[in-house]
């Protein structure tokens, strides 16, 4: 068994592919370059003997409206997930700053600072504030 890693495949130039799975890594990589029926496909890769079949049932399954509609699917659960991992990272962040906000002020009190001094150092509101 073996594995091919398409993120380390770098053959993005067609006229830089010299074998038949070069060709084949590159239209799985680049598939999205030949999406569309204006986009002609390469003598390079047409010289390989399955390749322009490939990318033509490749065309046609992207032109159906069923598959159209699970792709825009996809791509918006996607953002979705995308968005809630960014939300949940900067409340995890705002809980840290808190946290250590509440620290801070833990230590001044103890050095004996005003507790109105604290507050507009760490900007916390009095029920935030550590009693002590």
């Amino acid at each position: 068994m073996h594995f091919l890693e398409l993120p380390k495949f770098h053959g993005e130039f067609v006229e830089t592919l010299s074998t038949s799975l070069d060709r084949w890594l590159h239209l799985l990589k680049f598939s999205q370059k030949y999406a569309t029926i204006e986009v002609e496909i390469p003598a390079e890769l047409r010289a390989e003997e399955w390749i322009e079949m490939a990318i033509n049932a490749y065309r046609k399954t992207l032109a159906d409206r069923k598959v159209q509609n699970m792709i825009h699917l996809r791509e918006k659960a996607e953002l979705m997930t995308a968005t809630k991992i960014s939300l949940a990272r900067a409340e995890g962040r705002e809980e840290g700053e808190k946290k250590k906000s509440i620290e801070v002020a833990r230590n001044l009190l103890q050095r004996g600072m005003d507790r109105e001094e604290v507050k507009s150092i760490t900007a916390l509101s009095d029920e935030e504030l550590p009693t002590l």
